[in-house]
């Protein structure tokens, strides 16, 4: 009498290499989730820099946009409600300083007040510390 399924030597050597391909399948699996945070962070970032010079050159608006505090003019936008963000733009509607953070990543440029800033190519920095954006001046 023939007996039919599997061993228990067979049934483990399969949960072995599927434990393998796991371990082998899981940093891919992890960096495709981080580098997604950081594609939506950089998005928002580029977001904010756009609705800042719309809103200056439909408002003649305010030079000084902050997302958080009083005092500020904060941008007319939705999305990520944890997003601070500190804009200067100069009489001209070009954005001199931009910082941003929502909390695990950041992101700041514009330290010289006399260059325009692009945001095309920007580089996102992971928080080594709590970034808060510039209070208003």
């Amino acid at each position: 009498m023939k007996k039919k399924g599997f061993t228990l030597v067979e049934l483990l050597a399969v949960i072995a290499i599927l434990a393998i391909l796991v371990i082998m399948a899981l940093p891919a699996v992890l960096n495709m989730f981080t580098q997604a945070r950081i594609d939506t962070f950089q998005n928002e970032v580029r977001t904010i820099y756009r609705t800042a010079q719309q809103q200056y050159l439909l408002n003649g608006g305010a030079e000084t946009i902050r997302g958080t505090g009083s005092g500020c003019t904060r941008l007319d936008m939705t999305g990520n409600a944890s997003l601070q963000y500190y804009i200067k733009i100069d009489g001209n509607g070009k954005v001199k300083k931009l910082q941003a953070t929502n909390g695990t990543y950041h992101y700041t440029t514009g330290t010289n007040e006399i260059e325009d800033i692009s945001i095309d190519g920007i580089v996102v920095n992971k928080n080594q510390t709590a970034v808060t954006p510039s209070a208003c001046n």
